[in-house]
């Protein structure tokens, strides 16, 4: 316990007497241009008080800073100094400067050039933004240095080259940014990194600490996940605490679970890592969950587009996953494009577009066979798709398992790719759905033709399904209730009409009367008329299915 205090006995001593000796003579300051000894003398009238005294080194003490001779302290703190005194003593031990606000925001080393026998230096709370770097290389004595609850964005590299301290304090710092060789150049045995909303902690900052570095304080932070490299450097800490953090509990962080379990005498005293996400492990500390609640999920694709014209076409696929999975789409030449998920800890979604532009000039067809991939810590799915192009037109239509603005005949259609995955009885079972290149459905932009196959390892997947169209201007597939009531209304009256019409002009032209009377007419007038045949309507439109509007096969697959 006793590394983690600034101070030793002498030291506690030293500012109880000097708040004594203030509240007893609270006048006894001594002016900037005092002569003599303690600022007094012939010249000063007064005796030396608790803010004069003869300069450790040679120098005066500043008049509103307490120095102790025989312990080398000065102590300024709270004294409403706009800047680092340079009347300071060139012996000085330690310097106190906490809570003075400094009109420069900005530390150089000019500022420290004059200390070379520094040990402690205290700066909190000064309102410093940033730091130079070299700043403190000629301090080649100090020990401990704090620069906590300030307002410092970001930290150079080799900022604190040349040190050898036992304590770096850069707590309270909040929205810090660390480059990757910040802490290149030093060695210390703690590093207090705790309420500085840091989000990500890079490996590669940390890594010039490995053999010196003993207790490292993380907590109160925004980290969500820490990588695996850390775990040789978190073995070889006496004290570790990443409590407080809103840490997501997937199979990603399987290994600071295991390290816990191991090594959970290096968190005693600290509050336990506990998890925000996913809901299920939400607000549970490591001491109450069992490495088998930290699992991921398998990546599914949620949207497959492709857009065509004359001269270019863009292929795009959507996946998400636990965590969000890495894309990759594979051409037909073998030249293969990765897309890494944006670092968003809220993101569990990653999107692959991939634009194909075809040579001016050029006869070369982009077409054959591409390949989307998405990958992550739980497994990888694939998506194929077939192009030839140009030629055709396609049209991406998607559909939701339960939508309502699809009919019953729409889906008849496209038959639900989450009732096909579910038939498979092994993640290695390919589910392949083709879309024949006659269907039409739908309307459209110019676009070329496309075999789609969709080869799924997982299930419950939502997709945008491909649907290829051969020429025309595309039509709805769909009529409202009032238009097919007039349809078959008007298809009644044009029969009737027309049977009225036919019917007596065909009876007419049959039986034409004769100019002959008597036994003529009566014979004539015993035949009877044939009996008129009963009127037959079929109505084939009911169904009504427009000449570019075709049923994809059924195929068994």
């Amino acid at each position: 316990m006793k590394c983690f205090f600034p101070g030793t006995i002498q030291t506690f001593l030293f500012f109880f007497v000097h708040t004594l000796l203030t509240l007893l003579w609270p006048d006894s300051r001594v002016e900037a241009d005092a002569s003599g000894p303690g600022g007094g003398g012939p010249a000063g009238g007064r005796g030396p008080g608790p803010g004069g005294g003869i300069g450790l080194g040679g120098d005066k003490c500043p008049h509103v800073c307490f120095c102790n001779v025989n312990s080398k302290i000065v102590y300024c703190s709270r004294r409403g100094l706009p800047a680092i005194p340079t009347s300071i003593p060139r012996d000085t031990l330690q310097l106190n400067l906490n809570g003075n606000v400094f009109q420069s925001t900005g530390l150089e080393r000019s500022n420290f050039s004059r200390w070379s026998s520094l040990e402690h230096l205290y700066m909190s709370e000064c309102g410093i933004e940033s730091i130079a770097v070299d700043t403190f290389r000629d301090l080649s004595s100090l020990e401990w240095l704090d620069i906590s609850n300030n307002r410092i964005k970001i930290v150079q590299d080799y900022t604190f080259r040349g040190l050898q301290l036992q304590h770096l304090f850069l707590n309270g710092n909040r929205h810090i940014g660390l480059q990757p060789k910040a802490m290149e150049g030093l060695t210390t045995s703690g590093l207090y990194l705790h309420d500085c909303s840091l989000s990500r902690l890079h490996p590669e900052v940390l890594t010039p600490l490995n053999h010196t570095l003993r207790y490292l304080w993380l907590h109160g932070n925004e980290l969500d996940r820490l990588e695996r490299r850390l775990s040789p450097l978190f073995s070889s800490l006496s004290h570790l605490r990443l409590g407080s953090n809103p840490l997501h509990c997937n199979c990603e962080l399987l290994w600071l679970k295991e390290f816990y379990d191991r090594h959970g005498d290096k968190f005693k005293g600290a509050t336990s890592p506990s998890c925000l996400t996913p809901q299920r492990l939400r607000g549970k500390f490591f001491n109450e969950m069992a490495m088998t609640d930290f699992r991921c999920q398998a990546p599914v694709f949620n949207n497959i587009d492709a857009l065509f014209d004359s001269f270019q076409g863009r292929l795009k696929c959507t996946a998400t996953g636990d965590p969000a999975p890495t894309l990759y789409w594979i051409q037909p030449n073998g030249r293969t494009t990765k897309y890494i998920a944006p670092p968003d800890e809220d993101a569990r979604k990653n999107e692959g577009l991939l634009t194909l532009t075809k040579p001016a000039g050029s006869d070369q067809e982009l077409a054959g066979m591409y390949i989307c991939v998405a990958n992550n810590e739980a497994g990888n799915v694939t998506l194929t798709i077939n192009v030839s192009w140009p030629h055709s037109r396609i049209v991406t239509y998607k559909t939701v398992a339960g939508d309502p603005g699809i009919s019953s005949t729409q889906r008849t259609l496209f038959p639900d790719l989450n009732e096909l995955l579910s038939k498979s009885s092994t993640r290695k079972d390919d589910i392949s759905v083709t879309l024949t290149p006659d269907t039409k459905v739908g309307q459209g932009p110019q676009t070329p033709s496309s075999d789609t196959r969709l080869h799924e390892q997982h299930n419950n997947h939502t997709a945008t399904r491909h649907v290829v169209e051969t020429g025309g201007a595309a039509r709805g597939a769909s009529f409202s209730l009032s238009e097919l009531i007039g349809a078959i209304i008007g298809t009644h009256l044009c029969t009737l009409l027309l049977c009225l019409i036919v019917i007596p002009i065909y009876y007419r032209k049959k039986w034409k009367p004769s100019t002959m009377m008597g036994t003529n007419c009566r014979q004539s007038s015993m035949h009877k008329l044939p009996p008129i045949p009963p009127e037959s309507v079929y109505l084939n439109g009911l169904g009504h299915h427009p000449a570019n509007y075709m049923d994809i096969p059924t195929t068994k697959r």
